[in-house]
């Protein structure tokens, strides 16, 4: 018996027998607007992503799927060879699954308080003074 010499990527792949998260056909619509068509994606321990694509492209519908706070319309999530009937927030916070968000740069045009109000969701400053929050925020 001779045995095979494999390539570094044959090696790889077999090794791989399943995806630590697999999602498959993923579409996602909100009322009647499709965002996502077909997504699939095998995610391997090891393997570092990024998402990216234009304004639009369905980037952060993908990512609230993956984290749970969105349901995709079709399609399935699977974690570790299982079949994740309901992702939620919860549910992936337990798997260990966690997403980095982009975050906005600074504008250099606008002082640090307007920085801020552009940075940070509009109920934090509830009504109070952008100046008050501002200095509790930088303290």
């Amino acid at each position: 018996m001779v045995a095979k010499k494999l390539k570094s990527a044959e090696t790889t792949a077999a090794a791989r027998t399943d995806a630590t998260l697999r999602l498959n056909n993923i579409s996602k619509s909100f009322s009647g607007v499709l965002a996502l068509r077909n997504v699939s994606v095998d995610l391997y321990p090891g393997e570092v992503h990024a998402i990216l694509g234009e304004n639009g492209a369905g980037k952060s519908t993908l990512m609230n799927i993956i984290s749970g706070t969105f349901a995709p319309t079709l399609g399935e999530t699977w974690f570790e060879g299982k079949r994740i009937s309901e992702m939620t927030p919860d549910k992936a916070k337990s798997l260990g699954v966690a997403i980095s968000f982009q975050h906005p740069a600074v504008l250099d045009d606008l002082s640090v308080i307007e920085n801020l109000r552009v940075a940070l969701p509009s109920n934090l400053f509830g009504g109070k003074q952008a100046e008050t929050i501002a200095r509790k925020i930088l303290d």
